[in-house]
């Protein structure tokens, strides 16, 4: 039975509003005599305000007024929109709440004036002058209404029970849980700010309530339908959470075979497939968060399109990934009786995520698909393993939930039983050929480099690409529309002075009054190399003040003129104020409206100084043409430097050095064979930049030789993507395109993988086999010969403490390759090692059992609630894992060897399988937690643990957000001319108009000075 999904409160708080509190506030502030108030259709009602005045009643009308159906869902202009409600505090259980009703109110009591006492001359002119209700009304929904998130039923209904703390304190509070869902809620800076309603909360009289005290009324919508949900950790419940609304809706629902009994009866809810899931390693295809599915798998999602490389998919326990390979059924898994597994996850996600539920509902959905009808496991009431394995018996299924698999229909049976089972999944909105994006003229939006670019290149000395990005290639310039033209032509050179920021720079201050020109130094007889600022009228059109008020930036000089400047909304209200004042002195109006007159003028001024030229202008922020971006997704078969390119944007960005070569921009365009060679031929000797931001360290710019993908993705070497912090959930990455030949070899030296690590050798830590491909070279060095084969392909003997090689051992043996052999034999040397762990992972059959830990002999458990001895049994559990050696047992083998190899996490592992023993709850008081993510954690054991997520997870928030303000002020200019100084000021007009004020001249001696203004930067710089 579905919980209850209404939100009243919407309706009721705008009924009070305008029934009550709106006509109180009217006869409070107006000569109010007369109010009426009712609908005029579902989403519109009327107003009528009758005032009192000395020559009759003045009566008017307000029609069309916006209001919401019964669940709270306004239609403004055909859109659908919500007020989402606040809370004064994150304290919700005494929080004040305002809904629209009351937030509504509060807007138009702001600015809503107090009528005189003595009376005004009332008519309908000066009436709708004083209330313009109606326009107030639509203001308020254009700033405050948010567009209702109509993906799917769960999105729209989401939305509607959504609350937000503006001002928190803390990311967790104790009045919160019951209120408000402890999973559902934002991964980023949102953290702790937005909520979503309890389905056992309601809003009444201000205040969040709790009506409704079982567990499952303690979660929010999407929560409320997990099965498994307390088999999860509590920040992937949040992921799966979040990504269950963002799943699109196909045209046959098809539901879930495992289910909850909490889903709504409505057609359009169901908006995944059941499909038959293997959790093993497909080797580099299943990198990360890599997903293969089958050719069958792909159509029979049935959507308007097949599912592709780079689309992505998510299940209800928070795992997601986008699509990597689409594979025929024949060369996909195969289960002992001939049927085609329909999607594979990597094992090794499971448990690094800890979200071990979606291995009970593979088991459940086969025993759901074996009885022929769906399973209800409502949240925190799932059966016990025991329960599990009696009802595979019953089905005539295996116990152990796992089965051996083939590689291909008729291919070898893979080494070790996996898990495997029906599992719930959705397409979410992020279709990979939504996502391309490529640009060579302007017509087309360019990728945006910004400050941290900049910095990475500039302290990699990469000026040329510098150049590019902020002069020869952005958008801004006049002569963009002809750039595609002139590289077709033949050779381009970086573009002179001035850059289009440098050009928009002088334009500004030339309104302001204020001179900025390059002049050549005569002293040094270089040209072009001294910037001097001087006060100096505005030139062309310009705003004559009516009377000279202060200069905003310059309190002693008298401003009389301002160039014209209409493309700045605040330039407009600035002319209207100078009009007024102007008639005023005309007409000879009384001193006291002139001054008021001349302060609004002033103010006018004022704003529009301060939108005139802000910080962000001084940024170093630019769209590029020859750019694009697309999903990245695993690149099997590329070597360590190329980067597979979606062949829209291969032929889009090299089109015009094709057209070069070729001599025939028509021919071209047919894309035949021989033009196709003459593409990867270009292709193969040219390198591109690879960005991913933010770009938070100098590895986020890679250069890569391209090769053409048919797919609309990008491929990434599984080995750069801990350089560049990308993984394959839906990431995106920039493309970048170096034009002159300056910049290209330029990017083949300090930003390719080589020439950075020759630059860093410590980078090559992270150029490691990663956790698969180490897993399997773990697993191959169990045996003598493994070991030699790994020594041989490293170049050096690899150690193998107590028989495991391991992370470490392998950083060291490379180490020695390196100091011995250079970076180049290096990088082969890793590739070699990561293709074989690759391949000995795929063929293992490596999986997660369902029933993990089960065999494992366990140290007594406490009878007692004493937190010592929990956490003492929860130290001897860790330490009875980490002295097991049985790497062959399917049940926890595979786990094992991950974690001795350093592949995985020992800690994740032991939270899989026991008890984490004491933790601390909400309000600070140490509890215990006596059950494994396997077992099953009880309500209170889970919301305790939410705790702790969620802070680690806002610390990680913190600690990212802080990252990027360090390297934006670690790089930020230190000098102190002023070009420096006014890119650190808060208030760079300031600057400018005390240097002009002074006569001051910018000498041009630091890079950044240079770049902004567009001139080569010496070597000795």
């Amino acid at each position: 039975m579905s919980l209850n999904s209404s939100t009243p409160w919407h309706k009721v708080s705008f009924d009070r509003f305008l029934q009550d509190h709106l006509p109180q506030l009217l006869a409070e502030r107006l000569p109010l005599v007369g109010y009426q108030a009712g609908p005029i259709g579902r989403y519109t009602c009327r107003v009528v305000v009758t005032l009192a005045s000395a020559s009759g009643d003045v009566e008017i009308e307000y029609s069309d007024i916006p209001q919401p159906d019964e669940n709270g869902h306004f239609e403004i202009n055909g859109e659908p929109k919500v007020v989402v409600p606040t809370s004064s505090t994150e304290e919700l259980d005494v929080a004040e709440i305002r809904c629209v009703g009351e937030q509504l109110y509060d807007y138009i009591k702001e600015r809503l004036g107090q009528a005189p006492t003595n009376g005004l001359p009332w008519d309908a002119e000066l009436a709708r002058a004083w209330l313009p209700l109606d326009t107030w009304v639509q203001e308020f929904m254009s700033n405050i209404a948010q567009r209702l998130d109509t993906t799917n039923w769960l999105s729209r209904h989401t939305h509607l029970r959504r609350l937000i703390v503006p001002k928190r304190g803390a990311v967790i509070a104790p009045g919160q849980f019951g209120r408000v869902c402890p999973f559902e809620m934002p991964e980023g800076s949102n953290l702790g700010r937005v909520f979503t309603i309890a389905v056992g909360a309601e809003i009444r009289e201000g205040k969040l309530v709790v009506v409704d005290e079982q567990s499952a009324a303690t979660l929010g919508l999407a929560a409320s339908m997990i099965p498994f949900l307390e088999h999860n950790d509590p920040n992937h419940l949040l992921m799966g959470a979040n990504m269950m609304r963002q799943w699109i809706v196909p045209p046959d629902p098809e539901p879930a075979f495992v289910q909850t009994g909490h889903e709504p009866d409505a057609p359009d809810f169901w908006g995944g497939r059941n499909l038959l899931t293997a959790f093993v390693s497909w080797g580099v295809d299943t990198f990360a968060e890599g997903i293969v599915i089958s050719e069958s798998c792909a159509q029979r999602l049935n959507y308007p399109y097949p599912a592709e490389p780079g689309d992505k998919l998510s299940h209800r326990h928070g795992s997601k990934g986008v699509v990597s390979q689409v594979l025929p059924d024949d060369e996909m898994p195969h289960s002992p009786d001939g049927t085609p597994v329909e999607l594979v996850f990597n094992f090794s996600s499971v448990h690094r995520g800890m979200n071990f539920g979606q291995l009970c509902e593979a088991v459940m959905g086969r025993i759901a698909r074996a009885e022929g009808a769906p399973v209800i496991v409502p949240p925190f009431q799932a059966p016990s393993q025991d329960d599990l394995r009696e009802r595979l018996a019953q089905a005539d299924l295996s116990e152990s939930g796992m089965e051996t698999l083939t590689l291909g229909r008729h291919g070898p049976k893979l080494e070790r039983p996996s898990t495997v089972g029906w599992v719930y999944w959705g397409r979410t909105f992020h279709i990979a050929r939504n996502k391309v994006m490529v640009s060579v003229t302007p017509q087309e939006r360019g990728q945006m480099q910004g400050e941290l670019e900049n910095y990475a290149l500039r302290d990699l000395g990469a000026y040329e690409n510098l150049a590019e990005y902020l002069n020869t290639r952005a958008i801004r310039r006049e002569d963009a529309g002809s750039l595609a033209a002139r590289v077709a032509a033949g050779q381009v050179e970086q573009a002179g002075s001035p850059t289009p920021m440098f050009a928009d720079l002088v334009a500004r201050l030339q309104v302001a009054g204020i001179q900025a020109a390059i002049e050549a130094d005569i002293e040094t007889d270089n040209e072009a190399s001294r910037l001097v600022f001087r006060l100096k009228p505005p030139p062309g059109d310009v705003l004559r003040l009516a009377r000279p008020v202060p200069h905003p930036w310059l309190r002693e000089h008298q401003l009389t003129e301002i160039g014209a400047y209409p493309a700045l909304d605040e330039y407009h209200p600035l002319v209207e104020a100078n009009d007024r004042l102007a008639r005023m002195l005309v007409s000879q109006t009384p001193e006291k409206l002139v001054q008021d007159a001349l302060t609004q003028l002033e103010s006018r001024v004022k704003l529009f100084f301060d939108a005139l030229l802000t910080p962000t202008h001084l940024h170093f922020r630019e769209r590029q043409l020859f750019s694009g971006r697309a999903v990245v997704a695993p690149g099997a078969g590329l070597r360590l430097d190329q980067v597979g390119l979606p062949s829209e944007i291969a032929w889009t960005l090299f089109g015009p050095l094709v057209t070069r070569e070729w001599g025939d921009e028509d021919a071209i365009r047919a894309r035949s064979e021989e033009e196709t060679q003459v593409l990867d031929k270009v292709m193969a000797r040219s390198w591109v930049i690879i960005n991913r931001t933010p770009t938070l360290t100098p590895t986020a710019l890679l250069a890569f030789h391209p090769v053409r993908d048919p797919n609309h993705v990008i491929r990434l070497h599984p080995l750069v993507c801990e350089m560049l912090n990308a993984n394959f959930d839906g990431d995106q990455v920039a493309i970048l395109l170096p034009i002159t030949e300056a910049a290209q070899r330029e990017a083949g030296k300090p930003l390719s993988v080589a020439g950075h690590m020759t630059r860093d050798p410590g980078l090559l830590k992270s150029l490691l086999p990663p956790p698969d491909a180490l897993w399997g070279l773990a697993s191959l060095g169990l045996a003598a010969e493994g070991e030699q084969e790994i020594a041989q392909l490293a170049g050096a003997k690899v150690a193998a403490p107590n028989g495991i090689i391991t992370r470490d051992t392998l950083a060291g043996a490379m180490q020695e390759v390196l100091e011995r052999d250079g970076v180049a034999t290096t990088l082969q040397a890793l590739e070699r090692l990561t293709q074989r762990g690759f391949e000995v992972a795929r063929a293992s059959g490596a999986s997660l059992s369902p029933f993990i830990g089960a065999s494992l002999e366990r140290p007594p458990i406490p009878e007692r609630d004493d937190l010592e001895l929990w956490d003492t049994y929860a130290e001897e559990l860790c330490e009875q894992i980490a002295s097991s050696t049985d790497y062959a047992n399917a049940g926890l083998g595979p786990q094992l060897l991950a974690v001795k190899s350093g592949a995985q996490g020992l800690r994740q592992l032991a939270w899989l399988i026991g008890p984490r023993g004491t933790t601390r709850d909400v309000r600070g008081k140490v509890v215990i937690v006596r059950h494994g993510y396997s077992e099953g954690l009880t309500p209170e054991e889970m919301y305790t643990c939410v705790v702790s997520a969620r802070e680690a997870l806002a610390q990680a928030v913190t600690e990212w957000e802080q990252l990027g303000q360090d390297g934006h002020d670690r790089s930020a200019s230190r000098g102190f001319n002023t070009l420096a100084r006014a890119r650190r000021s808060r208030h760079p007009g300031i600057v400018f108009a005390r240097a002009a004020a002074a006569g001051e001249i910018d000498p041009l001696a630091d890079v950044d000075s240079r770049l902004l203004v567009g001139l080569p930067v010496p070597a000795r710089i």
